[in-house]
């Protein structure tokens, strides 16, 4: 947050972007603990439209304001850490009942929009998507 004080009080206008966690639409080998535990409340951001906030925000026609915008998912994206793991595991044919999550709570949970996405449109990626996307990439994979 101090960092986040130097732009706002810098005197530029400036979006100041807040990225929740960022999912790739690519098999990646689960971590051996998962960040987060199976009730907390998680809300990932698809990597392209992490991506389209950044470009939006550098391209912005800014109105002489500094804002925060949390760069999240969306509704669709709002789900237990249970449920993200689930849906992962799977795809992978690996039951959710092994997956090792941390003992407290991580830095997730679910994130205003407060108009980010309005002013920066950076959402085309909805969490149905990333799934189909996800399963296309280990479709491939497991054909090689």
């Amino acid at each position: 947050m101090e960092s986040e004080q130097i732009v706002v009080n810098s005197g530029l206008d400036s979006y100041v972007l807040r990225t929740s966690g960022v999912s790739v639409p690519v098999f990646q080998e689960p971590p051996d603990e998962w960040p987060f535990t199976p009730d907390q409340r998680i809300e990932f951001v698809h990597r392209d439209d992490a991506v389209n906030a950044v470009v939006s925000d550098v391209t912005a026609e800014l109105d002489d304001a500094t804002r925060a915008v949390n760069v999240c998912g969306g509704l669709t994206w709002r789900m237990t850490g249970a449920k993200y793991v689930a849906d992962y595991f799977n795809m992978i044919e690996v039951d959710p009942a092994d997956a090792v999550y941390q003992s407290a709570p991580g830095h997730f949970s679910w994130y205003a929009d407060e108009g980010g996405n309005s002013w920066l449109e950076y959402r085309q990626n909805s969490y149905p998507q990333f799934l189909a996307q996800l399963q296309s990439d280990i479709d491939r994979l497991m054909a090689e």
